[in-house]
């Protein structure tokens, strides 16, 4: 029979981010890639038995490992209501096979909304107005003044759209946990987990033994030293200072604070979807000897970006198309004269940044191995959260689907969250609710390097979607834009033609639904037992 339920350990299927160079080498403790690859279902009996083909397969005896790839990882939605596009999501295994729709394992490409603080809009001389001429003189390449007028599309853009966030290798729970070697099955050293609360302020932080805060912190990687074993699984990737004349060498963890976490896209294809900037990703940590990766690698750093919306963003302008004209009198030669190029106008509006709908967590690193088979899982503490690609039910364990508990049936973990989610703090108390949400890491007492964003300050917080402009800016093109002056000469009668009457603004239409980046859905489930 199949093995999926550890108990308080992680079960078979669950996904966590590792910050070292090389994950190929958690295979070893039971810990596979998320890159997709296809495995004999014979040979991995407790891993198919629960994540089945959700992520697809190449034929009826084998099964598809996530490709995360590149990718975000996000819950389904279940009808709460905040992936408006649920419907639509699609298979993201080999030929799209594998669930789709709102289910784990689906794959969802980025959308692009309006912003919160208003429609994007552009504000110039655009208001249009008209004098009557008369015909037949010499004036020509003037703009005959007409009362329809044409929707413009705006330009520009960045490659897509996506929230700040720091590269990690996912790698899936393949094997059971062994009584014989504890070390299989367990959370690998450098590997992170998110909690929904802030353990210092508790009495008996449950984190110290086993984990560290992702601040970017850093420690002495020598041989013997409290942290060597986590420098021999991470290195210096995530930042460091090089050994020096009585200075030890050190190796920074990954600064978690405020960022979302994506999948190293590797030499995943399809480069314009899985992360189209994955080339010009930053060091994450400027300000040590060491900086840590840049580029297509774990632990570097990508800042917010915002692609034109699925549905372009587009805005009316009258009189629009200029026509040209010939033989009227216009006053002065220079007056609204038809221009043979296109003028590029300012769009404005925006968020301070882009991101998705989340709940801040923050994210600790296992730094030191627990050596003990005996009590499998109590390395992790109670509130834990961790991803899964597999919808089975196990016994300690719950999805974070916003659900009521009753506080005498799991009062230990009352005592860590409390009413944090809701309830009424006597008989019931809720658990996170992270349908159709990202997790981002809170804005605690990180490095402060690079553009951090605007992050919760507080665990459990949620936060709502948010657009920004992009960095390749979006502009709005009119061809023909005539010359500012005003002076035609206004006769009365005869035809009408076109003057710059002053400043309008022009508010956009388009826009999706909401603002995400791209994304696989996996369910994400908290430990609500010791």
């Amino acid at each position: 029979m199949a093995q999926i339920d550890m108990k308080a350990d992680a079960p078979v299927g669950a996904i966590v981010a590792f910050f070292g160079n090389d994950p190929t080498v958690l295979a070893d403790y039971g810990w596979l890639v998320c890159d997709g690859t296809s495995l004999p279902r014979s040979d991995w009996p407790d891993l198919f038995a629960a994540i089945q083909t959700a992520f697809g397969s190449t034929g009826d005896e084998e099964f598809s490992l996530p490709d995360l790839r590149g990718v975000f990882m996000r819950s389904p939605d279940l009808g709460a209501g905040r992936d408006p596009n649920a419907a639509d999501r699609t298979g993201s295994g080999p030929n799209g096979t594998g669930n789709d729709g709102d289910a784990i394992g689906s794959l969802q490409t980025c959308a692009t909304a309006q912003p919160v603080k208003g429609t994007f809009f552009i504000k110039d001389n655009l208001n249009f107005g008209g004098y009557k001429t008369h015909d037949g003189c010499s004036d020509s390449d003037r703009i005959k003044y007409k009362d329809d007028d044409t929707a413009i599309s705006v330009t520009g853009g960045d490659a897509e759209s996506r929230p700040i966030n720091i590269a990690a290798h996912y790698v899936i729970k393949a094997k059971a946990n062994s009584a014989v070697d504890p070390a299989i099955g367990e959370i690998p050293l450098g590997c992170s987990l998110a909690l929904p609360y802030d353990p210092d302020k508790r009495d008996d932080n449950p984190v110290d033994d086993f984990w560290r805060y992702c601040n970017g912190q850093t420690f002495i990687g020598a041989q013997g030293s409290t942290f060597y074993p986590l420098f021999e699984a991470i290195g210096q990737a995530n930042g460091g200072e090089e050994e020096g004349e009585n200075r030890p060498l050190r190796f920074a963890i990954p600064d978690l604070t405020s960022v979302f976490v994506r999948g190293v896209a590797g030499d995943r294809q399809e480069a314009s979807l899985f992360d189209p900037d994955r080339d010009e990703r930053e060091t994450p940590r400027p300000d040590l000897t060491i900086p840590g990766n840049g580029g297509n690698a774990v632990g570097s750093y990508e800042d917010w970006a915002t692609a034109m919306p699925n549905k372009p963003l587009t805005a009316k302008l009258k009189n629009y198309p200029f026509s040209k004209t010939d033989g009227y009198q216009a006053g002065a030669a220079s007056a609204s004269a038809y221009k043979t190029d296109t003028k590029n106008f300012d769009v404005e509006s925006g968020d301070e940044e882009t991101r998705p709908l989340s709940m801040a967590v923050g994210w600790y690193i296992r730094f030191l191995k627990s050596g003990r088979s005996d009590e499998p899982g109590a390395y992790l503490p109670l509130g834990s959260i961790v991803a899964t690609g597999s919808a089975v039910e196990v016994s300690q364990w719950q999805p974070c689907n916003g659900q009521e508990l009753l506080i005498s049936e799991y009062s230990d973990l009352f005592k860590i969250i409390g009413t944090t989610f809701g309830g009424d703090g006597e008989t019931t108390f809720n658990l996170p609710d992270l349908r159709g949400r990202f997790l981002r890491g809170v804005e605690r007492g990180g490095a402060g390097q690079r553009n951090r964003g605007e992050a919760p300050a507080s665990e459990g917080e949620y936060q709502d979607a948010a657009t920004a402009q992009p960095h390749n800016a979006f502009q709005y093109p009119v061809k023909g834009y005539p010359t500012s002056k005003n002076n035609i000469i206004n006769y009365g009668t005869g035809t009408k033609l076109l003057k710059i009457d002053g400043s309008k603004t022009l508010e956009t239409s388009g826009g999706d639904d909401e603002t995400r980046p791209i994304n696989i859905n996996v369910q994400h489930l908290i430990k609500v037992l010791p």
